[in-house]
């Protein structure tokens, strides 16, 4: 049937049955001269005038929505994606956002700029999504209102997606690589690429995806690879991290189609006989504990955490955990921890490749014993100190970045997890820099 017709209207609200209107079709046809629906409606006592007032303003209103779509439609470009992440990479965004009823917004560390033009609309949005999402993300989003994905696009491998419900429809921020930054490129200290030659053990490296997390993970899990032949598991969503090849054999099970959860996968490792397990992100709670129990059971761990420097990376795993589970959690953690890094990228000068700010928390005595006593605020004071038995804060690795000339002091002031300290070490930096001349 007609979507704008009357009798269309009169079924969807209840006035008449899909026969009274085949019937009331038929009196019009064979009538001796032609009427309008409306008018024969109201001659048989269907609708009142201000029904038949009501009905046609929807009808108009549907009618306008129609044109509109179809406008938008013709207005939307071949791939309006790989336009929109052109020119994202290009203006050196961190994360294109695309939301219903809003223009094209790209952020970076400095805040958000949104695209010059109209704002999306639902043709636009769904042509949009429809090159990047299958039906399964978009029934997923519905389902449970967020969903993370990681697909392939436009020769860019990789790509993450968080998609989310709002109040208009379902809006999408995707997550961009920043200088496309590869394992290889990585200066990792001495001390964090050690821990790869622990037989068993926890490593938790922390930050968002594609921001030098990632890079980092791959970079221990190929160290591992390559160094002895062990089989390691990769869990993760999507194919964010790539295994590479080597002297051992990886198993890539992916969340979603292969694992139910992270932690799922997890407690299958020594039913698989995995010698190290990389979890590309523990999500919550059950992750956490799995990653604890795994790392218990002579094997090394390597995960990812969305979490913002090492103390609070600690501070997340214990709050995982309630009641008179805390004390065992606390003995765990201090016991399996091997080390916290975190990872930072910065644009380099130059054209340089870009620079790697890397924070390193190794579980020291003294580190074991603040996580046995609780008394995680102290790490914090620990990482402040000048860098000591293998701890480094990511405030004075930005301030070696930039007292080697790699970056800006601009640069390093947006991505510092303290940024009075910080200034205090860049202007002993320059001040030192300033004397050696």
């Amino acid at each position: 049937m007609d979507p704008y017709a009357l009798g269309t209207l009169c079924v969807e609200k209840g006035l008449l049955t899909e026969a009274q209107v085949e019937e009331l079709l038929e009196r019009q046809r064979n009538g001796r001269e032609w009427r309008h629906f409306g008018q024969i409606l109201l001659e048989a006592g269907v609708l009142t005038a201000t029904t038949m007032a009501s009905l046609l303003s929807i009808q108009k209103q549907r009618r306008a929505s129609n044109l509109q779509a179809a406008a938008e439609e013709a207005a939307v470009p071949e791939s309006a994606l790989a336009w929109l992440l052109e020119e994202a990479e290009n203006a050196g965004a961190e994360t294109l956002v695309i939301s219903p009823g809003h223009a094209p917004a790209f952020r970076d560390g400095s805040g958000t700029r949104f695209v010059d033009g109209p704002p999306l609309g639902p043709a636009q949005m769904q042509k949009i999504l429809g090159e990047a999402l299958t039906q399964e993300h978009l029934f997923q989003v519905e389902r449970d209102g967020a969903v993370h994905v990681t697909v392939d696009l436009e020769g860019r491998k990789g790509v993450r997606i968080l998609l989310y419900r709002c109040q208009r429809g379902v809006a999408a921020a995707l997550q961009l690589s920043r200088g496309d930054l590869e394992p290889r490129d990585l200066e990792l200290p001495a001390e964090v690429l050690a821990l790869t030659r622990q037989r068993a053990g926890l490593v938790l490296v922390a930050g968002a995806p594609g921001r030098g997390r990632d890079a980092v993970l791959e970079t221990l899990l190929a160290t591992v690879h390559h160094a002895r032949a062990c089989h390691a598991l990769l869990l993760q969503r999507g194919h964010g991290l790539r295994p590479g090849s080597g002297r051992g054999r990886v198993t890539l099970r992916e969340v979603g189609p292969d694992t139910d959860t992270f932690a799922t996968g997890l407690r299958a490792a020594p039913a698989m006989d995995a010698d190290v397990v990389c979890a590309a992100e523990l999500e919550g709670p059950e992750d956490i504990a799995a990653a604890l129990d795994a790392a218990h059971t002579d094997r090394l761990v390597l995960a990812g955490m969305r979490t913002r420097g090492a103390t609070a990376t600690v501070e997340c795993v214990l709050d995982a955990f309630a009641g008179r589970r805390v004390p065992f959690a606390r003995e765990a953690l201090a016991t399996c921890l091997r080390g916290v890094v975190a990872a930072q990228i910065l644009p380099a000068r130059g054209g340089a490749p870009p620079a790697v700010a890397v924070e390193f928390l190794p579980n020291t005595a003294a580190v074991a014993a603040l996580i046995r006593d609780g008394r995680c605020g102290h790490l914090a004071h620990l990482l402040k100190q000048e860098p000591a038995d293998g701890i480094v804060s990511m405030e004075h690795s930005l301030a070696a970045h930039y007292g080697s000339g790699r970056i800006r002091a601009a640069d390093a002031m947006q991505l510092a997890y303290d940024r009075e300290v910080l200034r205090r070490l860049l202007e002993k930096t320059a001040e030192g820099v300033r004397a050696g001349h």
